[in-house]
């Protein structure tokens, strides 16, 4: 856990600013799957709660990073379903399992350093699918913009 909130504070402490606490981001993910859930106020000194949900028997992951503009498509072979584009929104730095069929809840706590007001991670929940074969579903991207 400490190699995740050094990694995490390093992220944080890298990224470039955005306007809002949190912003979706128009463009990410797979069509139908909405973003990961955040709790808390992304502010120093506190700790901010992300929270993701597979379904069926897909592994769930959160994936940690820099937000890609503009985002990445998946090729289609790697996408659960077919027929449609996933697009990637975040640069994983970091990525943490969860378990089948619960939800998937990563407490960050914020370091309070006011060094870190104005950065910005990424965040995106990705379902790891098992049948036919291994493929992703991804959520739509958020930007989390840490606060004084």
């Amino acid at each position: 856990m400490k190699e995740l909130l050094i990694a995490l504070a390093l992220t944080l402490g890298a990224a470039a600013s955005l306007s809002a606490q949190v912003t979706p981001l128009l463009g990410t993910g797979c069509p139908g799957l909405a973003a990961v859930a955040v709790s808390g106020p992304p502010r120093v000194g506190t700790t901010v709660n992300f929270d993701w949900r597979c379904p069926g028997t897909d592994v769930p992951l959160i994936v940690f990073g820099d937000v890609i503009r503009p985002p990445i498509p998946l090729p289609p072979f790697v996408i659960c379903g077919g027929g449609f584009f996933c697009m990637l929104g975040v640069q994983p730095a970091v990525s943490i399992q969860g378990a089948v069929g619960v939800l998937h809840s990563i407490p960050v706590p914020i370091p309070n350093n006011p060094e870190l007001i104005g950065a910005v991670i990424g965040a995106q929940g990705v379902c790891v699918g098992q049948l036919p074969g291994l493929c992703l579903s991804l959520s739509q991207a958020i930007a989390v913009r840490v606060q004084a």
